[in-house]
């Protein structure tokens, strides 16, 4: 297999008034992601009528991940602080594709290893999951090589906030022991069972169910 067809693509959908974080000043955070991790980040044409700006990431699967993380904790932080508005990142319509945009949804990759689900804390402890600046949910996502991130949908239950995780079974199952830890509540020690209610849990592999907060995922 050569370099290229190892290559993979993620799209995040970036709120027009969050797509100036994500560039920089005289696009400087955009080429410092570009140089931090070798994925090629490039906004597409902006068609001028959607609320939202098509943000594509290409490169090897865990290059593009490592920019996904960074888009999304700027997304995330500007998201907390107030300033990107309602909706934020997304995720991937169609997140990781050989190839092509990939806006369907299909087989995770790594042979469907993949999953998306997500978590619920007291809404008076997510900023404890968030940290100052982001640090502590970044890191969550670097102990557990999973990807969290705040889900903008609102949940069923106004006293809880809802946190999309992206990764394998054990990935996901660390990040929500970390998760719960930070928040100073107890963990039911499985990745299906957390303080609050569990949503989706199901990998792309023929599922027709989309986690919350998150876009079609993984892509083929």
């Amino acid at each position: 297999m050569d370099r290229q067809s190892a290559y993979v693509q993620s799209i995040i959908d970036v709120p027009r008034t969050s797509v100036g974080i994500v560039i920089g000043k005289g696009g400087e955070m955009i080429k410092k992601i570009q140089a931090e991790t070798g994925a090629k980040v490039q906004f597409q044409q902006d068609d001028g009528q959607s609320p939202e700006r098509v943000c594509a990431i290409t490169g090897p699967p865990d290059r593009v991940q490592q920019a996904a993380s960074m888009i999304n904790e700027l997304l995330q932080r500007a998201s907390f602080s107030g300033r990107g508005g309602r909706g934020g990142s997304r995720g991937g319509r169609g997140g990781y594709s050989s190839g092509g945009s990939g806006r369907g949804m299909s087989r995770g990759y790594d042979d469907g290893n993949y999953q998306d689900q997500t978590t619920s804390v007291p809404a008076d402890k997510c900023g404890l999951v968030i940290g100052k600046g982001g640090e502590s949910i970044k890191q969550i996502n670097q102990q557990s090589g999973a990807h969290v991130e705040l889900s903008r949908q609102p949940g069923p239950n106004p006293n809880e906030k809802i946190f999309n995780i992206r990764g394998s079974p054990s990935q996901i199952q660390h990040a929500i022991e970390l998760i719960n830890e930070k928040a100073g509540v107890s963990s039911m020690g499985s990745a299906d069972q957390g303080w609050g209610n569990q949503y989706g849990g199901q990998g792309y592999g023929g599922s027709q169910h989309a986690a919350q907060g998150w876009g079609g995922g993984y892509g083929q």
